[in-house]
């Protein structure tokens, strides 16, 4: 059996003056979701817990979990990236003992981070390999600063 499986599923971002609409009404996530505010700020509620997400925030929406989410301004840019995590056939927020409903962490170096979903959103352009492994990559990375 694996030690982990990872599977990096899309990667976007959403830039002024495209109008990121979100989903204001709500669904049940069916994967896991990162994204990452750069400018503005966006509204996150996640089953009965709601948050603002500002510019250099991390936020974690977990599957399985209902969701809304909506920018809170017009002036918005953020990245989002969806994927699956499991560690052996654990979901990786049980295996971590991360349900402590701490869906969004300030990082230390927003550049860096931004950096990591540029990439992801690279991949998603070029389909070359390289980006593949790179992808993987930004991934691992995103998931041990959310972890941290």
């Amino acid at each position: 059996m694996p030690l982990f499986t990872l599977n990096a599923i899309a990667g976007q971002i959403f830039v002024s003056p495209i109008v990121w609409k979100g989903d204001p009404v709500g669904h049940i996530g069916e994967n896991d979701a990162f994204f990452f505010v750069v400018k503005g700020e966006c509204y996150i509620r996640i089953e009965d817990d709601s948050f603002i997400v500002k510019a250099g925030e991390l936020a974690f929406l977990p599957k399985n979990k209902f969701r809304a989410y909506s920018t809170v301004n017009n002036d918005f840019v953020m990245y989002e990236f969806n994927f699956a995590f499991a560690i052996g056939k654990e979901y990786w927020i049980d295996a971590l003992n991360l349900n402590d409903g701490k869906y969004h962490v300030a990082v230390d170096d927003p550049e860096y981070v931004a950096s990591l979903f540029e990439q992801s959103v690279r991949r998603e352009m070029s389909k070359d390999k390289l980006y593949d492994v790179i992808w993987y990559s930004s991934l691992s990375e995103l998931i041990k600063i959310y972890v941290q």
